[in-house]
């Protein structure tokens, strides 16, 4: 699909793996969105729309589960 863009969202509280993520999803051709926390992505997620989230389910403070539960809300 030749033009099209794919916005995925990362949310992972690990810098190196956020990084891991988005270096190798952006050598891909898709567009990555990035957030440290689950609130930080949830500020993210009014403001845009994403195609995909990977979510890591153990976050500080707010977990992945939680987070899921409130997007799909």
């Amino acid at each position: 699909m030749a033009g099209v863009s794919v916005r995925v969202l990362t949310v992972e509280d690990d810098d190196g793996i956020r990084m891991a993520l988005k270096l190798a999803l952006a050598e891909e051709g898709y567009e990555v969105l990035e957030a440290p926390s689950a609130e930080a992505g949830l500020d993210l997620l009014r403001d845009c729309t994403v195609d995909l989230m990977l979510v890591d389910l153990m976050l500080g403070g707010m977990d992945g589960y939680t987070f899921i539960r409130r997007v799909r809300g």
